[in-house]
């Protein structure tokens, strides 16, 4: 024995079918593949090795693969210039000459657990029940390797599990391009799991990632490929129950209502993903911690005039937030409804003027417009979703989360004495901790994540949002997105502050003789609004009054006064400053006028006459309308004033036999109005009209009748429809289900099916062993009427394993600036272009802007094209847009790519002053905050 031909550095290694020719050896390597950590399968990576006859020389790799404890090749054999081997009850052949696998080498450089905002050190909270994913960062040694995958394990022991493997579920496949220099702000130069939901539960998750598993391609060396993390604790997600308000008004005679799915639905997706709340759906009665909204479209006849500003009252653009703040706030004082229900009204601004949004007038009330981004209005070039209302609403529910604008510590001030926060708004929040309001910083170390929105009607994909880029939703600045310190507080808030259900129970009444007064004033002027103004029997509850500066002034015929004297709440933010105020005091028998005075000087900014004699109103009934009640029908009444004053009336609907009511329509004229009864809850209703001349008010009500009972809205959340999965991916399911009886459906009654067989009950389920083919996925709901619906979509899932060819991938998937006016220094970022296939990618690059430039204007992957932005002559308060379109041409069986970067370029506030739609120029601001 001269010596060893060949020795394998691989433990456990065997070698077995050995042949030869005159010059070389050939045989097969059994390599097992550790299995670790447990349970796994246990698998096998067999090499085939040619190596020369002489002693001491080193064998080359032909051709490896992997199995999963079977197809074990063997008959390993050679005849003239080629090898042959059965393998699967196939005989597979291969030139004796070919050319030796590449050896390449690759290592594991961490892992990072994000669920909305993460630090590269995993120190953001995490959330039970929040969709949760995994980076598994990795990086090449040497040249790009292509046709890479990874798995992730987890394990808990207070949970009882320890996962399967899972796979990557990256947009471009599991099997990804490993860089010698990926960028975290590139989505795809990193693995990317979703986590089932069952490990996002438990408060010991223990994590680890293992790159190229199954050893394919071949290392040198695979001593660096496996990493861990943890453990991680998952913390109890609260509870946010918000009545949505749906106003409608009518200016032209023309109806608007904010969009159903384009600005309602996409900000409970908003909200869902942003905000630190357990993303399971629900709505209204659902019990369970997460977002649960209820929604009522309300119409009100008054709110057109404020929207459009003709109203006398109305002095700026708050006009019509401030009145729906106020109609929202009385009825929670007037119902005794619980404070610690959120209210949030929604306008739309497709009425011609932009009705700015503000968190004030009442306890837990704000409301916001909502529209489509673009140039006469907010979110210009940034905003590709197709709303402004998702994150204006986030924004302004924030507000009620006791969040503040971003502001710097010590802060400069403007001739008011107001602290200036970033980009332009009143600075609220002195201990932001991160300069221009950035999400994180600058150095990126804190990263957004977007898991995106499948749902076939919103349909938002998976982003990384840098630092550098991406601004705090509590600010003025564009870009918006939640920086961990805006994440962490609402946490605690809301935590500390449990939310009541949307449907809360109405507190007792408090029998008198009342007087409800909101409204709004403007110091500085010397005005006052009065927005809504009643004279009551009851009232659900009594606010706090706080004397101060103001008083509610009560004067009978003779000019006898009683004051009430009251401090109200200062928009610390408004510029000049505005007070709102809601108040219920005792009624004087024999008032005759409601003031709203200054006390230093006895100003009288606000006036209301009343009335000695309430209305008159009765016969309140249907008419000519089926049984049980559908569709649109129509309500008649009678009605008839003492004292001949003009009467305006509200419509409100009950379920419970008057214990409760919703709104329909406010401060209808005439004695008649439609009822689209499309969205209210069948069984046993009421229809209740209150007449009003301006403060007295009267109500009668309809004869129960029975309403229509609707069947279930049932929607899917994930996976999306056409989705597409690999073999062996995990799919997290998640439903639910709307009932305008029952708020929502319970989860027990929530039954899903795949091509008719059941898979499962519940909200969220999670599969990795779906079979290969194309699936009818189902969600079938009942409520407790015992009526059924069902959605459906359908997901296909393959078994491809041919690699993939070039595939071109960008990141960030959009870049802004926000720079100061006046500032002319050229602004650099850098945008990186990456191959996630196999095979040489080519790409071009080309600007539609003259003032965005670019570093080159083509190459090969992987590359870096830094965008050179000039800022020298873009007027404050204006947005410049653009777009980078990058190219790569058809190569082979490719079909040609290409991506889209947005790019923004925006100076000063940029909410402020736009004009297109109206003449002169209209001005539009983002949220007032008011203490």
């Amino acid at each position: 024995i001269s010596g060893p031909v060949y020795t394998s550095n691989v433990p456990n290694a065997s070698i077995y079918n050995i042949t030869t020719d005159q010059s070389n050896v050939f045989f097969f390597e059994d390599q097992p593949i550790p299995c670790s950590p447990q349970p796994c399968f246990p698998a096998h990576n067999y090499v085939l090795y040619r190596t020369a006859r002489s002693t001491g020389t080193t064998a080359a790799p032909l051709y490896a693969f992997s199995s999963f404890a079977s197809g074990v090749p063997g008959g390993l054999t050679q005849d003239g210039d080629f090898l042959f081997w059965q393998l699967n009850g196939a005989l597979l052949e291969l030139p004796k000459n070919a050319s030796a696998l590449p050896l390449t080498n690759m290592r594991a450089t961490g892992l990072e657990i994000t669920q909305g905002i993460q630090s590269l050190n995993n120190t953001v909270i995490l959330v039970q029940n929040k969709r949760t994913f995994v980076r598994f960062y990795v990086q090449s040694d040497g040249p790009p390797v292509p046709g890479v995958t990874a798995t992730l394990y987890g394990s808990s022991q207070l949970g009882g599990f320890a996962g399967a493997p899972l796979y990557p579920v990256n947009s471009v496949g599991n099997r990804l391009t490993v860089l010698p220099a990926p960028n975290r702000n590139n989505l795809n130069d990193s693995f990317v799991f979703e986590l089932p939901w069952n490990w996002t539960t438990v408060s010991d998750l223990q994590l680890s990632a293992v790159l190229n598993p199954y050893r394919i391609p071949l290392q040198q060396d695979y001593s660096n490929n496996a990493t861990a993390a943890g453990p991680f604790a998952f913390q109890t997600s609260p509870r946010l129950a918000v009545q949505f308000v749906a106003w409608g008004y009518t200016i032209n005679n023309q109806t608007y209502y904010p969009r159903l799915a384009g600005d309602i639905v996409q900000t409970y997706s908003w909200i869902r993903r942003a905000y630190p709340l357990a993303s399971s759906p629900g709505f209204s009665t659902d019990p369970s911690p997460g977002f649960r909204p209820n929604l009522w479209f309300v119409n009100d006849d008054q709110l057109g005039a404020k929207v459009n500003q003709t109203a006398s009252e109305c002095t700026n653009n708050l006009c019509a937030s401030a009145y729906t703040n106020a109609q929202m706030a009385s009825l929670r004082v007037e119902n005794g409804l619980s404070n610690s229900l959120f209210f949030y009204g929604m306008i739309s601004d497709a009425g011609g003027t932009f009705p700015r949004g503000q968190a004030c007038c009442g306890t837990n009330v704000s409301s916001g417009p909502a529209g489509i981004p673009g140039p006469t209005s907010l979110g210009n070039g940034w905003d590709t979703d197709g709303t402004y209302g998702d994150w204006y609403a986030a924004h302004e529910i924030g507000h009620t989360l006791g969040r503040g604008h971003p502001g710097a510590s010590p802060c400069s001030k403007d001739t008011n004495g107001n602290c200036i926060g970033y980009c332009s708004s009143i600075a609220g929040d002195l201990s932001y901790p991160y300069n221009g309001a950035a999400i994180g910083p600058g150095d990126n170390s804190i990263e957004g994540f977007d898991a995106g929105d499948p749902d076939r009607n919103i349909n938002i994909a998976r982003a990384v949002y840098p630092s550098s880029i991406w601004t705090d939703v509590m600010s003025y600045c564009s870009n918006q997105w939640i920086s961990d310190y805006t994440y962490k507080a609402m946490y605690d808030y809301m935590i500390a502050h449990p939310s009541s259900p949307a449907r809360a129970s109405a507190a007792a009444p408090l029998t008198g003789d009342w007087l409800s007064v909101f409204g709004s004033i403007q110091p500085v002027a010397a005005t006052a609004q009065l927005f809504h103004v009643r004279h009551l029997q009851t009232v659900g509850s009594i606010p706090p009054r706080v004397p101060g500066p103001y008083s509610i002034r009560l004067l009978n015929a003779q000019g006898g006064a009683t004051d009430y004297p009251f401090t109200g709440d200062t928009g610390d933010d408004s510029n000049p400053p505005t007070v709102s105020f809601g108040q219920v005091v005792p009624f004087v028998t024999g008032t005759r006028t409601v003031q709203i005075v200054r006390l230093a000087d006895g100003r009288i900014m606000a006036a209301q006459a009343i009335n000695p004699d309430p209305p008159v109103i009765g016969q309140v009934a249907l008419v000519n309308a089926p049984s049980p009640v559908v569709g649109t029908v129509t309500l008649g009444w009678t009605a008839s004033d003492p004292d001949h004053a003009a009467l305006t009336f509200d419509v409100l609907y009950s379920r419970d036999q008057g214990a409760s009511f919703q709104p329909l329509k406010l401060h209808v004229t005439g004695t008649s109005t439609a009822i689209d009864t499309s969205r209210l809850g069948g069984g046993t209703g009421l229809l209740r009209v209150v007449a009003s001349d301006g403060v007295n008010s009267a109500q009668a009500q309809s004869a129960p009748f029975t309403m229509a009972v609707k069947p279930p809205m049932p929607t899917i959340s994930t996976p999306g429809d056409g989705g597409h999965f690999h073999y062996g991916q995990l799919i997290n399911f998640s439903g639910a289900a709307e009932d305008l009886q029952d708020g929502s459906v319970a989860p027990t009654n929530l039954h899903w099916s795949s091509d008719g067989s059941p898979i499962g009950t519940g909200a969220l389920l999670s599969f990795t062993n779906f079979n290969v083919g194309q699936h009818t996925i189902m969600l079938t709901a009942t409520n407790s009427a015992g009526l059924s619906a069902s959605s459906s979509i359908i997901i296909t899932v393959d078994d491809d394993l041919s690699l993939p060819g070039p595939t071109l991938t960008v990141g960030p998937g959009q870049v802004g600036w926000q720079v100061a006016p006046g500032t002319t220094a050229t602004q650099t970022a850098a945008v990186v272009i990456d191959n996630s296939g196999s095979g040489t990618l080519s790409w071009t690059a080309t600007s539609d802007a003259s003032w965005l430039t670019l570093s080159a204007a083509g190459g090969t992957a992987p590359s870096t094209l830094t965008l050179q932005a000039t800022p020298g002559g873009i007027a404050n308060g204006s947005t410049l847009v653009a777009t980078v379109t990058i190219n790569s041409p058809a190569s082979g069986s490719q079909l040609a790519q290409q991506v889209i970067v947005h790019v923004t370029l925006a100076a000063g506030n940029v909410h402020d002053p736009i004009g297109g739609l109206l003449s002169p120029p209209r001005k539009i601001f983002v949220p007032l905050l008011r203490r």
